[in-house]
This record gives structure tokens, sequence and C-alpha cells, in this order.
């Protein structure tokens, strides 16, 4: 298949696909002619009003909302037997839910950690060339914190490096030559979402900043367009490269690197 035809008449599952990154996500592949997205968020009041909203935008069926926990394994696989149900095949799975909670750092680690390495474990066993599948790409969404240090969010700083290692690791060989499956991973810098907004407001619990601090950087806070990283997160797909164990840092205003984390030597 061509490049060109990668996200074209694809079915793919977007987790936190409700809101901010992930429903961004979900929208630049309904622009490109994927067959199906599959939404799966937590929210059911949110998660269900974007697929009403891309249905209507987009065509009627081409959006179908799952509601799912990403930490719980069978609600997991229950969105990729939709998948599977709805259409038969899966091709592109992005690991897109994500928390910032400084205060449960249980919860950081769940969702963050274990629901990117749940949802990646799931997208090889159904995408797998050894057992019927396709092959396909995973796209995991870390974080700018995934690649440097934050003394706000040492636990969202440590998830989102366990992202990264995660993605390099299963981006290397002989992972592809077995399964075809490529793995890459998203590296953005503060993006204007709710999450992120949310973030700033005085008493929130998901950093360590003081409510002082907050109101300084929310008011200084160079933000990265969202445009900026769907089109990194198509190109990490389509791109004739094709793109395996790279993480892709997006820093304001507009500077993009793509660093190759896949391990190079056999051992």
């Amino acid at each position: 298949t061509s490049s060109e035809s990668m996200i074209r008449n694809s079915v793919a599952i977007v987790t936190g696909g409700g809101r901010g990154i992930g429903r961004a996500i979900a929208e630049s592949l309904l622009v490109r002619q994927a067959r199906r997205v599959i939404v799966a968020d937590l929210n059911e009041a949110t998660g269900g009003q974007a697929v009403q909203e891309l249905n209507e935008t987009h065509g009627s069926g081409r959006c179908h909302f799952v509601r799912c926990s990403v930490t719980d394994r069978a609600e997991l696989r229950r969105v990729f037997q939709k998948a599977i149900e709805l259409d038969g095949r899966v091709d592109i799975v992005a690991n897109n839910a994500g928390v910032a909670n400084e205060a449960d750092p249980d919860l950081t680690i769940d969702v963050n950690v274990k629901g990117v390495i749940y949802g990646s474990q799931m997208a090889v066993e159904f995408m797998s060339k050894q057992s019927g599948g396709h092959g396909g790409v995973v796209i995991n969404t870390a974080s700018a914190a995934g690649l440097f240090t934050s003394a706000y969010v040492p636990a969202y700083t440590a998830s989102k490096h366990a992202v990264v290692g995660w993605t390099g690791s299963m981006g290397s060989e002989p992972h592809l030559s077995t399964h075809g499956v490529r793995f890459n991973c998203l590296c953005p810098a503060f993006i204007k979402t709710d999450m992120v907004m949310d973030s700033f407001k005085p008493g929130n619990q998901s950093t360590l900043m003081s409510d002082k601090l907050k109101k300084k950087m929310a008011e200084n806070q160079a933000l990265i367009p969202m445009s900026l990283l769907t089109d990194q997160f198509v190109r990490l797909v389509e791109d004739p490269q094709q793109f395996n164990g790279y993480a892709v840092s997006i820093l304001p205003p507009d500077e993009v690197q793509y660093i190759d984390k896949s391990m190079k030597s056999s051992v």
C-alpha cells in the first residue's frame, strides 16, 4: 500500500478520545478518510458528545463510542472486540488517555503507564501478523515531560518517561519483524486543552505549583497549536520512512524534533 493510503479506510482506536488531544487525533483520522474511529473514554458524557459531533461532521456511524477505563484490561479488550465486530480489523491505535494528578501517584501510574502498556499489548495481540492481523501502528501520547524533568509534576514526569521508554523498547527489533506493528510516541509541551488549563486553576491538585506560580505560568505559558501535534501524528502513521521507536518532541512555538529511541545493538 502507498503511504498516502495508510489512514484512508483504516480502522482506528483512540483512548481518551472524548476531549483534548484524543479528540483532535480522532478528528484528524476522520478528515483523512479513516473508515472507522472508535473513541474510548472513561467519561460517557464528553465521549458520547464528541462522537455525536464527529459523526454529524464526518458522516453517520464512522465514529463509535465505547466507555472504557484503560486501567481495566477487560474493558480495554471490549474496545478492540468492538472494532473487530464492526470492521474485522484494527490498523491504528492511539494510546492517549492520560491524567495529571500529583496528589494521586497511583492513579497517575495506573492510567499513564499501565494503560499505555495494556493498550499496546492488546494492539499487538489484535494486529499481529502472527495471529491473522495486518500489522499496524501504535502511537502513544507521552509528553515533553517524558524527555525533560519538572519539579512541579514529578510523578507525571516519571510516568511519561516510562511511556517513552516503553515505546522505544517496543519500537525495536525483533518486535516489528515478528508482529508487523510499529510503535512511536508524541512528546508535546503545553497545548491548550481542558486538562492543561484546569491545572493552572487555584487549588487544583494536579501539580505541585503554588497558586501564585500557577497564575504566573498561566499568564506566560507558551502553548503549541494542536494542528502541529496532529500533523506529527499523521506523519508518524503515514511517512514512507516507516518511523519505528521514535519520540517526537514538540515545543513552542513550533519546534519539532524526531528522536530515535529504539534499541540499536542486539544483545
